[in-house]
């Protein structure tokens, strides 16, 4: 005779439904997941490094994984980087005086983005930007060939007029195609540099 096992109610009644403490648990981890995620962003969007300061009219503070690597001079400007992979900002400050960010865009156009790449094609329409600090200025793109070179850049110039009437230009660039993932990183150092 075959022997038949007893329906245990409570066994067939937890493979329907999980205990309400699984639930609880899956809702907490995923909570944990975001407030992570939220944290993580934190992180990388607080300034690190070394700031980069040229001549006291501009300071910036580099975000998360951007390197300071050094200042140059070029004619009238005097240029200071930071990079991040391929993603590059420059910070160029023109000393003689300027009245208007318009004037700084122009200037850092035509003395030297003209002698810096070929084949330029230039966003002639000027934005009108607002930094943290409340000050206004103006911003362009632009796309170009490295002299030399194959290689496509594609940018964009934000200019400013500090307070003593130095031109500043920030100028975020990288191989065509690839600004889109360096120009929030670059716009929130634009925005948060200190302006003399």
């Amino acid at each position: 005779m075959a022997q038949v096992s007893p329906h245990r109610v409570d066994v067939s009644a937890a493979r329907r439904e999980p205990p309400r403490w699984v639930a609880w648990m899956v809702a907490g981890a995923l909570a944990v997941t975001a407030a992570g995620g939220f944290a993580v962003t934190a992180a990388l969007e607080d300034p690190s490094g070394t700031p980069l300061d040229i001549g006291g009219a501009v300071r910036v503070s580099p975000l998360s994984g951007w390197t300071t690597v050094g200042r140059a001079a070029v004619d009238e400007w005097t240029f200071g980087r930071l990079i991040r992979g391929t993603g590059t900002l420059d910070v160029a400050v023109r000393e003689l005086p300027v009245t208007a960010p318009g004037e700084v865009a122009r200037a850092y156009l035509d003395r030297f983005l003209r002698r810096e790449l070929t084949r330029l094609s230039v966003d002639e329409r000027l934005q009108q930007v607002t930094l943290a600090s409340g000050t206004v200025g103006v911003r362009f793109r632009y796309t170009g060939f490295l002299r030399d070179s194959a290689t496509t850049i594609e940018g964009e110039v934000t200019a400013v007029v500090t307070a003593s009437g130095a031109g500043v230009a920030f100028d975020a660039s990288s191989p065509d195609g690839l600004l889109s993932f360096v120009i929030g990183d670059a716009r929130t150092m634009i925005g948060d540099a200190v302006i003399a």
